[in-house]
């Protein structure tokens, strides 16, 4: 009878705590913070309290069995069995809560099994010979110790190694006390203790599980306390900050509804957050215009590019456009989940305004820069021209002929002959000269530049297109646009030339608004158009275009006339300059300019003269050999341009591999076109270092 109420006072004092457990987390299972891992928990605990309880009193009964009869503890004992059984059913649905693990197809059959155990139990009751419903109850305990392991896995792997811990000591001991209690059960001959009767150690373990797990879950729910404390303090200063910072903010969810906007916003643009609460709000504020744009800035968020920023604008409620600059922080979740956006926008419209206007009077300012340098320069550069030949005469004239007209002048001839002072004389003898004339040298401009100078861009267009900016046609509208070094221009950007020149219409770089263009287009070159049109370096088309009217301006040396004069011209213009008071050239001056070749032409004989003029100390202009100097000068650059004959063996072999795309021997092969043996030709290919590049993509 002692033992009785020893073990009838302990389960008593077992089943007040659990059940004290169970009540305590279904009351916080009501606060809705973990809800339903509190709710399982909770039930957990008030069947394992019932089921000390009954067991305590089916303990008791079991010592005056003879008196109250064996029907009163068989009840007992099986209503405390079914509460047993409930209890560890309701593990899966505990562990999928608390861990996030869930596999329903496991967990049911756990639940499946314990309620099968149950029926096996009303059907058979307890017989003295192996107890079949106790074999079924601890296959779905060991299912039940496989998951928990699992949820530990997969908790630790979440990176929640402290709750992965707890869960694998947990069910790590549950799995130890189930084999002590197989062994007990229906391996009784092998069990090597010998315990009083009604003490089993797997029954303690409900308890020990309800406290020690009961703590753990009752420390996150303190620690999810002071997170969302935290969190409404933060939401707090958020909504603050939020209130009264003056960019424009706009949130919107993962499904793209606007969840609201703040007083700044709604003060810029008159929308307030419940009149953008329709499906098309986009179509409010953005532009039609711009709203595929738009999409595709969007589209382009992902967990790595989670910032943005950007230029567009904003419709207000009354019609008005704002320029914006938006910053966007797309919201993910801790798997990476989208969640929504924020936007933050910045009122550029009166600076970008700015902007405009001082583009506008820099462009201006430019033109008239321009104006002035081209009226202070040199007498030769403001269209002296200096005709004494039959050639020269020849050139003036025809150049005067087509003046007047808007045609296309093609200027051909090499390089120092005075093209540019042609062209100025062209346009000053013109109808447009009144207008600006501007030059552009296609050679000096990176071919990657050249379309955005002679056509502009938009704002955008590309890296660095900060704002819009005009090119030289536009530049040019009602004038003369002097293309200088056409033969240089990039083969990608010809046929847009060729349209501007044919349809009269323009296009930005990166726009799609066509713009007329009402400009004089003189060209000059100093290569032959036709054979770079065979070297396929030119367009054809593009060539009869330009091909209207050409006027092949003649080298100095097929002018003799002229270089007296021109040489008197300069002398004058240099010895004013530096203040030398030249007043005659000495005759073997004259003498070697009429017997140099110039391959220079007029931009060489200046270079020479101002030199000459410089060191000059008397009235009288003498070279003083300096002519000689420059011939020493040109047959060392010839001399250092010439090639080794290692060099020219190794172009050679590396143009014959090209062509035969660097196929070595066989019919076509380099070795058959350079009538070699395979191994002599790679051993010289080694000797001289050839190899064959790869194409980078």
């Amino acid at each position: 009878m002692e033992v009785s109420a020893t073990i009838q006072f302990i389960n008593a004092l077992l089943a007040g705590i659990a059940i004290v457990f169970g009540i305590l987390s279904l009351v916080l299972a009501t606060s809705g913070r973990l809800k339903s891992t509190f709710f399982y928990f909770g039930l957990i605990a008030i069947f394992a309290g019932f089921y000390y309880l009954l067991i305590g009193m089916y303990t008791g009964a079991y010592y005056i069995l003879d008196s109250v009869g064996k029907d009163y503890g068989s009840t007992l004992l099986f209503i405390a069995l079914c509460s047993y059984i409930a209890s560890f059913s309701l593990f899966p649905f505990f562990i999928c809560s608390y861990s996030g693990f869930c596999k329903p197809v496991l967990k049911w059959s756990i639940t499946s099994l314990m309620a099968i155990s149950v029926l096996m139990l009303l059907v058979w009751g307890f017989n003295d010979g192996v107890q079949y419903w106790n074999i079924v109850a601890h296959v779905s305990t060991i299912g039940i110790i496989v998951y928990g392991l699992l949820a530990s896995r997969y908790l630790m792997l979440k990176g929640q190694k402290r709750s992965g811990k707890i869960v694998f000591a947990l069910f790590a001991l549950f799995g130890l006390l189930i084999f002590e209690d197989i062994v007990h059960v229906h391996l009784t001959e092998y069990y090597p203790f010998d315990l009083p009767n009604g003490i089993m150690p797997l029954d303690y373990y409900l308890l020990f599980f309800i406290a020690f797990m009961g703590s753990e879950i009752y420390l996150v729910f303190k620690r999810s306390m002071d997170v969302e404390h935290q969190l409404n303090m933060h939401s707090k200063r958020y909504a603050e900050v939020i209130g009264n910072i003056t960019l424009l903010t706009i949130e919107v969810n993962s499904n793209g509804q606007l969840i609201k906007v703040n007083p700044y916003f709604a003060e810029i643009t008159g929308y307030k957050s419940e009149d953008l609460q329709c499906e098309d709000w986009v179509k409010l504020i953005v532009p039609e215009n711009e709203i595929e744009e738009r999409k595709k800035i969007y589209q382009s968020i992902s967990p790595e590019s989670r910032n943005l920023s950007y230029y567009g604008s904003l419709l207000t409620k009354s019609g008005e456009l704002k320029k914006m600059s938006w910053t966007v922080v797309a919201r993910f979740s801790e798997t990476n989940e989208y969640k929504g956006i924020i936007g933050f926008g910045l009122d550029i419209t009166e600076r970008e305004n700015a902007y405009v206007k001082i583009q506008e009077l820099k462009d201006k300012l430019e033109l008239e820069n321009r104006s002035l340098k081209s009226q202070i320069s040199d007498s030769i550069s403001n269209c002296s021209i200096i005709c004494e030949s039959s050639a020269s005469v020849y050139a003036y004239e025809k150049a005067i002929e087509v003046a007047k007209t808007d045609s296309i002048v093609l200027l051909e001839g090499e390089t120092g002959v005075g093209k540019e002072v042609f062209a100025k004389l062209i346009h000053q003898e013109s109808l447009r000269s009144d207008k600006e004339m501007i030059t552009i040298n296609c050679s000096a401009i990176p071919k990657d530049l050249i379309e955005s100078e002679l056509f502009g861009h938009e704002k955008g267009a590309f890296t660095g297109a900060s704002k819009l900016r005009k090119g030289k046609f536009e530049l040019a509208s009602g004038g003369t646009l002097f293309l200088d070094e056409i033969g240089e221009l990039p083969l990608e950007v010809q046929p847009k030339l060729l349209r501007v020149l044919q349809d009269g219409m323009l296009e930005r770089v990166g726009g799609e608004k066509s713009i007329d263009t009402d400009v004089r287009i003189i060209v000059a070159t100093n290569r032959v158009l036709k054979q770079e049109v065979k070297l396929g370096n030119f367009r054809k088309d593009l060539y009869y275009r330009l091909n209207v009217y050409p006027i092949t301006i003649p080298p100095l040396r097929k002018r003799k006339e002229d270089i007296p004069v021109l040489t008197e011209y300069f002398t004058n213009l240099y010895s004013e300059k530096y203040n030398k008071g030249i007043s005659a050239i000495s005759e073997n001056t004259h003498e070697s300019f009429l017997k140099y070749s110039w391959p220079g032409n007029i931009r060489e004989l200046k270079n020479v003269i101002e030199r000459a003029v410089i060191n000059n100390k008397s009235e009288v202009l003498k070279t003083y050999g300096l002519l000689e100097e420059v011939k020493a000068n040109q047959v060392e650059e010839k001399l250092s341009d010439l090639d080794s004959l290692e060099e020219v063996e190794r172009k050679h072999i590396s143009e014959v591999l090209e062509s035969v795309n660097w196929k070595i021997h066989g019919a076509n092969g380099a070795a058959e076109i350079l009538k070699m043996n395979p191994s002599t030709l790679r051993s010289r290919m080694k000797k001289l270092n050839i190899v064959k590049v790869p194409i980078l993509n």
